[in-house]
């Protein structure tokens, strides 16, 4: 019985109770005894009390199968009609980017010295390092150095100059990042050639005024083009594939140009902060105006859609807006276009809380988004005006939390509140971190596909996880272990495709190599493994290490060989092989431990008897 089952179930109790409470006023009414006939026995009183009602008048309440701390839902208050108007909406123009001329220009190793490049050479190409020629306004990149191609410009060798027009040369495949970060650049051209732009290539640059993308770009990076005020448009080539989040935050951008309605430009912190959506109340990435693909909805707006079909990119909502659409005869809204700001070891309050949706009317079921807890949907259910939430909270009768999530879908850290054990059900797509309990030491999961781990790395007092009904995996306590120990196990839970035998392939839910690693190796590096990067935090190389100690070999060991071992997973010998070679030092330790966590020493105890009677 799903949660609006319930509700409507409760719904009808209450009015059955209040049916009932009306009836017995009535009756109580009708047979009030007068002054001259107070004087009963107790007899005669506990007759008149028993005697039969009629089937007719008897009003029976429905078998509820719900909890008895749910809390009944209240029905929302019908939206306000008043103040929606037909939005203000920015359409790209399109425009097909053409190529740009660089002069070709090659420098001998000694030449490129005296204009004031520093490089490295390798077999095949070149990478300019630095420039000190301070005294120029226009810099020609060169082509060539001695022979061999320039290919790519270093991070930070060209931070804080003078140079007011750059070109560059189709040769040169790459700019790294903050490569002219806070320089007087006003005029960019780049050749065709080049890929790709990296993070803050050209942040702060706040005399930048134009910018000539080649016809073979293909990524931008994040804050790009931040803080370029004097940026007033750009023209975007088909080639883009990716435009990282920020690439011209605070920017001075009022418009844009495309080459195809089928673009890349489809995230609404592209543009965060520009002026373009303080001029809009939306702003589109197409030109199709009954077809509306909207990248940002401008923060405070109260607007009515009447188009054909809307669909909401990643991040299209970036604060409180009210929009109505139950006009659309389509609509669609991507993973991220309602959605919260994350801050590690701090949850920030939704920029979209207080946010009105009014959706079409949905005649089956549910509408199947997730939104932002705190934002006001209409039309979510088939019954009007029922209170949408994220997720269903209770409690069974051994305290397990139960987390019913009421669409498929669970975007990052929805499940973050402190409980000890928790259950989560009707939840097949995740994305990663969307477990974020800090506190829980048992979870339960239904089968489910995750875009990367499904816990966060602050569910360090996490114990056991229970998933496919019947597979268990246990872990060892977080103060027996170092932290970047744990937060390797924790991320062994997380999507991940296995060969089989027949070759082919099957996702699955938990990963067993990061653990393999921790058993065949003294210390682990953060540069040696992905799951070593991912876990420990990389300062500088040479604190980037933790020592696998034979301690906390033993009770990974321990937990692992316990655990139910999956079809996927290769064998456990080198656990149990660890537990033989070392059994009196494991003894000695389990049972120092035994007081608090009796459990390795009796699981130890019967792994080796098993070994023994075998």
């Amino acid at each position: 019985m799903n949660f609006l089952e319930r509700l409507l179930i409760k719904l009808g109790m209450a009015a059955a109770k209040e049916m009932i409470k009306a009836e017995s006023v009535k009756k109580s009414e009708q047979t009030v005894p007068s002054e001259k006939n107070t004087e009963h026995t107790d007899q005669e009183t506990i007759k008149s009390e028993e005697k039969p009602v009629p089937v007719s008048e008897k009003i029976q309440e429905p078998i509820v199968d719900y909890y008895e701390d749910d809390e009944e839902e209240e029905l929302m208050d019908p939206p306000d009609p008043t103040g929606y108007s037909e939005p203000s909406i920015f359409f790209p123009q399109r425009e097909d980017a053409v190529s740009a001329d660089v002069p070709s220009i090659e420098l001998t190793p000694e030449e490129a010295v005296a204009e004031g490049f520093s490089f490295r050479r390798s077999k095949r190409s070149v990478r300019i390092t630095n420039y000190h020629g301070c005294d120029k306004e226009t810099l020609i990149i060169p082509s060539a150095i001695g022979g061999l191609p320039v290919t790519e410009i270093a991070p930070r060798s060209f931070c804080n100059g003078t140079v007011k027009e750059l070109y560059i040369p189709g040769s040169v495949r790459k700019i790294a990042n903050e490569t002219f970060l806070n320089t007087s650049l006003r005029i960019v051209i780049i050749a065709d050639g080049m890929t790709s732009i990296g993070d803050k290539a050209f942040y702060q640059c706040g005399n930048l005024e134009d910018i000539h993308f080649p016809l073979t770009l293909k990524h931008i990076g994040r804050y790009a083009f931040s803080m370029c005020r004097s940026l007033k448009t750009v023209s975007f080539p088909n080639s883009l594939k990716m435009v990282n989040e920020y690439a011209f935050f605070l920017s001075g951008i009022e418009s844009f140009t495309i080459g195809s309605d089928k673009n890349n430009i489809t995230n609404g912190r592209i543009f965060e902060e520009c002026p373009i959506i303080r001029n809009y109340d939306l702003v589109c990435n197409s030109s199709d105006k009954t077809n509306l693909s909207v990248i940002m909805v401008r923060p405070d707006s109260k607007i009515r859609l009447t188009a054909k079909k809307v669909h909401f990119h990643s991040h299209a909502f970036t604060g409180r807006s009210n929009i109505d659409i139950s006009s659309c005869e389509d609509y669609s809204f991507a993973r991220h276009a309602i959605t919260e700001k994350f801050i590690w070891n701090q949850k920030v309050t939704s920029p979209c809380f207080g946010s009105t949706i009014i959706l079409p009317e949905v005649k089956n079921g549910s509408c199947g988004y997730w939104f932002t807890e705190g934002v006001k949907v209409y039309n979510y259910f088939t019954v009007p005006l029922m209170p949408y939430k994220p997720f269903h909270k209770s409690t069974d009768f051994d305290g397990v939390t139960i987390i019913d999530i009421m669409p498929d879908f669970s975007p990052s850290y929805i499940v973050e509140d402190h409980h000890k054990k928790i259950r989560i059900i009707n939840l097949y797509i995740a994305e990663k971190y969307a477990v974020d309990c800090p506190e829980a030491e048992e979870a339960e999961l239904n089968f489910w596909v995750a875009e990367g781990p499904v816990f966060s790395l602050r569910c360090m007092n996490l114990r056991k996880v229970r998933f496919y009904k019947d597979h268990v995996k246990y872990l060892p306590p977080r103060e027996l272990v170092n932290p970047e120990i744990k937060r390797m196990l924790l991320l062994s839970f997380t999507s991940w495709s296995a060969t089989y035998r027949n070759g082919g392939h099957k996702r699955l839910f938990y990963n067993r190599e990061p653990v393999d690693l921790m058993m065949t190796s003294r210390r682990i590096s953060a540069f040696d493994s992905y799951y070593a990067r991912k876990a420990i935090p990389v300062y500088d190389e040479a604190h980037s290490s933790v020592i696998i100690s034979n301690k906390r070999k033993a009770l990974i060991a321990v937990d692992v060989l316990r655990s139910t071992h999956l079809d996927h997973e290769p064998d456990t010998a080198i656990y149990s092989d660890f537990l033989k070679k070392h059994r009196h030092f494991c003894q000695r330790y389990f049972e120092s431990i035994s007081e608090k966590y009796p459990e390795y020493l009796h699981e130890f105890n019967k792994l080796m008897n098993a070994d023994e009677t075998a």
